[in-house]
């Protein structure tokens, strides 16, 4: 996307800034491209993928009364009540864990002078707010406010111990959850597989300021991370396949390349301390790094009237997660963008934004909505009625690879994918991805304590195909002020053979490139995988596919929070085109011809066995205890076409991620930190054995493990 499209986001906010704020902070999730200690807390990121609403209007009769019976009743406390409800259509991280986010929002509220007025189908309620703040405040993107008012004592529709938003978060790193001002270090490495030597160590220096204001409900967190090499074993190497690249242009053998890289990788070993010291250039060669000094801020809140958010840590959600679901735009390591997000809602209006980086954009979405029943009724349904429109697009969709000959191995001389010098997969052509979408939603049932929400969303993309969801948000909250909160979600999904459901979602960034989930073995024996559109277009005459979600969570404040998250899809009924079997894509091992383009012209076709499916689990776990401790676990795999079933917990593919972390106060100075990872990187060469002079070659994304320890030293308050 131009640069243009960073100007008009920021146009919203200017133009949304005019609306109400409120007092509630949300808390980032993390991403793996954060500087040292620049650990998003686990259990502090706002929940995903529902749309929350706007602040109630308390007009007709009977709300009338009701307000008017609440505002004779004198609060104790702060003047600010607990149903200060936000933008409707409020997209987020399904599995962010607000409800630990401000331990003050559940601190037991002062006891009120008497009673207050009662509404429809309700008990007793109490006005009286929790001292410090709400616990019905910035707990997730949920598209509330069905029965929320403005806020204040006189608020008819507050909920003081009501939990709002997701429990968990789909975490990476720990991260302080008070001020801090100070700095951090240690010892990080560029991700590598466990069984070769090319890598990468540096120390890592970051200072660090992290300053929140639950009172005029803000937050700001600022690190420079800078990154001094001391040994570099990847770069030398690098060298030598520069070298080999030449030999083979030139025309050389194998077994001259090979010797020939064998001399030079000697020859390397030699060099690999001598920019000891030097700062790490690849994190500061782009506009959006400079942004990287900003690691967030934060305005307003979810399911509030206003909410802005500037963030390089955020996994990023809109609307009811259908198009947009836990994307982390900064997956790639060599990467650190501004992602933004901005909700505005006033009575029956609103709007939703988001864009994965200000500086240069390539994935944005809009969204609008209408209550047009809530100003005039007080039924829960009625009240809850809306509908929206949402727009989102991607930029620079890679519709194909494009391919160079092997240097090394038995793949010598055979398609691989291409890389540049930043080691990113190179497209061939791209296309731009347009989602439009329509939802309607509403809530059933509606208790001090409980909640039912339903919704429906159609979501299509141009020149591609089109998807049904239909789905069902549960919340429960136990206690005065709450303990324990839970959650669940069910979604059913119907959707053509040439679409994907939640299109954006935590994997994208890795996907639209490598469609992981599907791969098939060539005539030369090596594992290709499609780009994410060339699947969906080599599954137009296919079947259609029916998929469900379930996300269960249940969080003991402040003290343990769990979770767990299933999807998947599988094709039914008849083909779309008569004869349609499977998808096919080229035989790389056949007769191809090369093109400008990069992508090979090639005779033979590969047909898959059958249509595949998917399938999903995710598991997640925290202890957010607030000043000595903050740790997580979290852990997903998927089914892919390589390997049978889900092959959960073997750690020996590439259809798993790990992430896990813990933030420890030692002194009250001295925090440490440990961090333990399995995700995708890419390296040109693998399986290096020094001794032995040999190594692999295939240029395709492999899930690896990656460690990392560093101190914190500073003032936490």
């Amino acid at each position: 996307m131009p640069i243009s499209t960073g100007a008009l986001f920021l146009m919203c906010v200017f133009a949304a800034a005019d609306g109400e704020t409120s007092p509630s902070a949300t808390v980032p999730s993390g991403s793996p491209n954060a500087g040292a200690g620049e650990q998003p807390g686990a259990g502090e990121q706002p929940g995903a993928g529902e749309q929350a609403s706007a602040g109630e209007a308390t007009t007709g009769t009977t709300i009338a009364a009701a307000a008017a019976a609440a505002a004779a009743v004198e609060v104790p406390g702060t003047g600010t009540g607990s149903g200060q409800a936000a933008g409707k259509h409020t997209g987020g991280n399904k599995d962010i864990a607000q409800a630990q986010a401000n331990p003050a929002d559940v601190v037991a509220p002062a006891p009120a002078p008497k009673p207050a007025a009662t509404l429809p189908g309700e008990g007793p309620r109490d006005v009286t707010p929790p001292a410090g703040g709400n616990v019905d405040d910035n707990r997730g993107k949920e598209r509330e406010g069905e029965g929320e008012g403005e806020g204040g004592e006189d608020d008819p529709w507050a909920r003081p111990h009501f939990v709002k938003g997701d429990l968990n978060n789909f975490s990476v790193r720990p991260q302080t959850r008070r001020n801090f001002i100070g700095i951090a270090g240690g010892l990080s490495a560029l991700p590598t597989d466990a069984n070769t030597v090319i890598n990468a160590f540096y120390l890592t220096v970051e200072p660090q300021v992290e300053i929140r204001n639950p009172t005029y409900n803000w937050r700001v967190s600022l690190g420079a991370p800078l990154q001094f090499e001391l040994v570099d074993t990847r770069g030398a190497f690098e060298v030598c396949v520069g070298e080999a690249k030449q030999l083979r242009s030139a025309g050389e053998s194998q077994s001259d390349i090979v010797s020939a890289t064998a001399t030079c990788m000697l020859r390397q070993k030699d060099r690999v301390i001598e920019n000891l010291g030097r700062l790490r250039r690849a994190d500061w060669d782009e506009a959006s790094d400079f942004a990287k000094v900003i690691r967030h801020v934060v305005v307003g809140g979810k399911e509030r009237p206003f909410y802005l958010s500037l963030s390089r840590l955020y996994d990023q959600s809109f609307g009811h997660g259908t198009i947009v679901r836990h994307y982390n735009p900064n997956i790639d390591y060599n990467t650190a963008r501004l992602g933004a997000n901005l909700d505005f809602s006033k009575s029956a209006l609103g709007i939703q934004a988001m864009a994965n980086d200000l500086v240069r954009p390539d994935v944005v979405a809009m969204m609008a909505f209408v209550r047009p029943l809530r100003p005039y009724s007080d039924n829960i349904m009625a009240r809850a009625l809306s509908f929206g429109f949402s727009w989102a697009r991607g930029g620079n969709q890679p519709l194909g690879l494009r391919y160079e000959p092997a240097l090394f191995g038995d793949n010598f001389n055979q398609p691989i994918p291409e890389v540049d010098n930043n080691l990113d997969l190179m497209g061939s052509t791209y296309h731009q991805a347009t989602i439009i979408g329509f939802d309607v939603e509403t809530k059933l049932i509606r208790s001090e304590m409980a909640d039912v929400k339903v919704y429906a969303d159609y979501d299509r993309m141009i020149d591609y195909g089109s998807g049904l969801t239909l789905g069902s948000l549960w919340r429960f909250s136990f206690g005065q002020p709450a303990t324990q909160a839970l959650r669940a979600k069910a979604e059913l999904v119907f959707f053509g053979p040439s679409f994907l459901p939640n299109y954006f979602d935590t994997f994208h960034d890795i996907f639209q490139y490598q469609y992981l989930p599907v791969a098939y073995r060539s005539s030369n024996g090596l594992l290709y995988h499609p780009t994410k559109l060339e699947f969906m277009d080599a599954s137009r005459g296919g079947r259609r596919r029916v998929g469900a979600y379930a996300e269960v969570t249940h969080s003991i404040l402040d003290r343990l929070t769990v979770g767990a998250v299933w999807r998947g899809w599988t094709p039914y009924g008849s083909p779309m085109e008569s004869g349609f079997v499977a998808p096919e894509f080229k035989d790389y091992g056949s007769t191809c011809t090369p093109t400008p383009n990069g992508a090979p012209v090639c005779s033979g076709r590969i047909r898959m066995r059958k249509e595949p499916g998917f399938g999903s689990l995710r598991l997640h776990a925290e202890l957010p205890f607030r000043r000595y401790l903050q740790a997580f676990v979290s852990y997903e795999a998927f089914t892919t076409t390589s390997e049978s079933g889900l092959g959960a917990f073997g750690f020996d593919g590439d259809n798993e991620v790990f992430f896990s972390g813990a933030r420890v106060m030692v002194l009250p100075f001295l925090f440490l930190q440990a961090e333990a990872r399995r995700y995708f990187f890419l390296q040109r060469l693998t399986n290096v054995d020094t001794e032995a002079l040999t190594f692999e070659q295939d240029q395709n994304l492999h899930s690896r493990w990656t460690f990392a320890l560093n101190a914190s030293l500073g003032y936490e308050f």
